[in-house]
């Protein structure tokens, strides 16, 4: 196998694990420079890659990581490692992982024990630079900030971590299904000076200072499920403050709740619609599941999780089979979900990613895998079968156990 050259470019695809410096990484055994990626050529990361050139990344091709078949993809980025993306640039993060950790202790891209923040703060700033970026399903963390910067930015059923700020200077951003959560260095402000579409986002200010902020000269819409002003250690003592500000043209966004220091830290002015109910729980701290973001308490050392498979109507769909990779798995456990259209898989180890997959002979799935970073028990983790099922309603085969090969 060898790397394809055409009048567009060149691509290299990674063929097993190891150091993106490896000539056995890649496909032909050629290794691609990233100084800078060239405008035309594709870089597709489809196993687990440590970058190991020494040199920062400049993207003005495709790097596309994204998880093939019942693998997993990530790309490891040193600290003190910048990556622009250029007006040619394209990055994909699809249901896979890319880690710059924002501090030390996290040596092998795995999510941090507990509350974490310690002092061996990690360094890199990463910018788009008027090109395109899209997590789909996946998990970036970035040692600190993440700047839109007159660029497209999508964020869709995932998750983003930063040790300083997430930055929209300029450009559009949409965020749908996920959770941003900013500021574990200790400060960091979530801050909005584009154009933005929310839907069901969930933003959390980690640090003991930072604030929500939007700017009134740009237009937000959507709704956002949950804002978060919580210092990740202990209780939130710093200064943050939600703030939407004043005569934004697309306004209001939604906001289903809020957790702030006092009222005083909620600044609407008019521009939030918040419907009456109770706000979050302050002082838990909101878990990445692609899809499904929840907010859940202490940690334990195994969990299950658990979900249904419907189909668009909201009736259970039997005999789907719902499989478990990644993580500290040496095989994947399968589960059937019962007549219901419900599972469980049982005894998963915290502290983990693991890629949860849906199959069936009889139905399709836009979104047949979601990325779900493991911290306690997991619930809800549900998928949705595009359209009517083929053949029964619900229920397994006759006749045929579709965990048999």
């Amino acid at each position: 196998m060898f790397s394809v050259m055409t009048a567009y470019g060149t691509t290299f695809t990674t063929i097993s694990n190891g150091n993106w410096s490896s000539p056995g990484t890649w496909a032909g055994g050629v290794v691609p420079t990233t100084s800078p990626v060239a405008a035309g050529d594709t870089i597709n990361v489809n196993h687990i890659v440590i970058f190991d050139l020494g040199t920062n990344i400049t993207n003005s091709g495709t790097i596309r990581i994204q998880r093939v078949g019942g693998g997993t993809a990530w790309l490891k980025i040193p600290t003190n490692t910048s990556v622009d993306n250029t007006a040619t640039g394209s990055l994909y993060v699809i249901a896979a992982r890319l880690i710059q950790c924002r501090f030390a202790s996290c040596d092998n891209g795995e999510p941090y024990t507990g509350t974490t923040p310690d002092t061996d703060a990690q360094t890199g700033v990463w910018r788009n630079l008027r090109g395109y970026i899209e997590v789909n399903g996946g998990l970036v963390e970035v040692a600190e900030s993440w700047i839109n910067d007159r660029g497209t930015r999508k964020i869709i059923d995932g998750c983003v971590f930063t040790g300083k700020d997430y930055q929209i200077i300029d450009g559009f951003e949409e965020i749908t299904n996920s959770l941003i959560s900013v500021g574990w260095h200790g400060n960091g402000n979530f801050d909005v000076l584009a154009d933005v579409t929310y839907n069901r986002a969930r933003i959390q200010i980690a640090g003991a200072t930072g604030n929500f902020q939007q700017a009134a000269t740009t237009t937000h819409n959507g709704s956002i499920d949950n804002i978060l002003l919580r210092n990740q250690v202990g209780n939130f003592i710093g200064s943050g403050e939600i703030i939407n500000g004043v005569g934004m043209p697309g306004g209001p966004v939604v906001l289903g709740s809020y957790c702030a220091q006092s009222s005083a830290k909620y600044i609407p002015n008019g521009e939030f619609t918040l419907p009456a109910g109770t706000p979050p729980v302050c002082g838990t701290q909101p878990v990445c599941v692609a899809t499904v973001v929840v907010v859940i308490g202490p940690t334990a050392a195994h969990v299950s999780l658990s979900g249904r498979v419907t189909n668009t109507a909201g009736r259970g769909l039997g005999g789907v089979v719902v499989s478990v990779s990644g993580g500290d798995l040496q095989e994947q456990p399968r589960a059937l979900t019962n007549p219901f259209g419900y599972y469980t898989i049982p005894d998963r180890e915290v502290g983990h990613t693991y890629i949860v997959e849906v199959s069936s002979k009889r139905c399709q799935f836009s979104n047949p895998a979601m990325a779900l970073n493991l911290l306690d028990e997991a619930t809800g983790v549900d998928f949705v079968a595009d359209g009517a099922p083929l053949g029964r309603a619900d229920g397994p085969v006759r006749g045929r156990d579709p965990l048999r090969k």
